[in-house]
């Protein structure tokens, strides 16, 4: 199926000096620069494909276990592990026992003090062929001597990031990975392993953004000689 969204052009007004990426402007639309107004030209950023990627919402004030097929994550789906007989799921964490996110004020926990690990995905648009780049932040909140897993997954083979023994919250560290879509749709997923209470691994600040195709042409606008 093809889909399409449609758009009247309106007309975007500066009437004082400020970046031009401060505005959001189609090429159908009519830019007006007014009042000795000085816009300046912001750099294009490819837009982050993933919804809620750093957990804000739902808020939780200080944390909010999910059980499988909660829908309140927003987003995001949530599973078993299946590591456990007992239902697992995720928790939201908002600062609590002193803990801190990477990025806003929530981080997720990929367990579930119900006695098993969680399961988390979202699936967004993608351009078959088209290079993406995959970023989140992880780290472990408060489990002692011990090393956990957890495995990601964007539309290919299982990726895994092992943690470290830690005692209170490891520092955030960041997991890089490109991949090529080879789908008008891609699902990303996050495993956690089992380890006890909602304690374990933790995610923050995921995002995935197209990676612009490298310039072919040298020299393409005749500029040398």
């Amino acid at each position: 199926p093809i889909s399409a969204t449609a758009q009247a052009a309106v007309t975007v007004a500066h009437d004082a000096s400020a970046d031009w990426d401060t505005k959001d402007v189609n090429d159908i639309d009519n830019v007006i620069i007014r009042n000795d107004a000085t816009v300046t030209l912001g750099e294009f950023v490819e837009p982050d494909l993933i919804v809620n990627g750093s957990f804000e919402a739902p808020n939780t004030g200080s944390f909010s276990q999910l059980a499988p097929g909660n829908t309140s994550l927003t987003g995001w789906a949530i599973a078993d592990a299946g590591q456990t007989a007992s239902a697992g799921g995720v928790a939201v964490v908002d600062n609590f026992d002193s803990s801190v996110a990477s990025e806003g004020d929530q981080f997720l926990q990929l367990q579930h003090s119900s006695g098993d690990a969680g399961i988390i995905s979202q699936t967004f648009a993608t351009e078959v062929g088209a290079t993406y780049q995959l970023d989140f932040d992880y780290s472990a909140l408060d489990f002692g001597i011990h090393n956990l897993t957890i495995t990601y997954d964007v539309g290919g083979p299982d990726q895994t990031v092992a943690i470290n023994s830690v005692d209170g919250q490891l520092a955030w560290a960041t997991e890089t990975l490109q991949f090529q879509a080879t789908a008008a749709t891609t699902t990303l997923s996050f495993k956690g392993e089992f380890f006890s209470g909602f304690w374990g691994a933790s995610i923050d600040n995921v995002r995935v953004v197209k990676v612009p195709a490298p310039e072919l042409i040298t020299n393409g606008s005749f500029e040398t000689p």
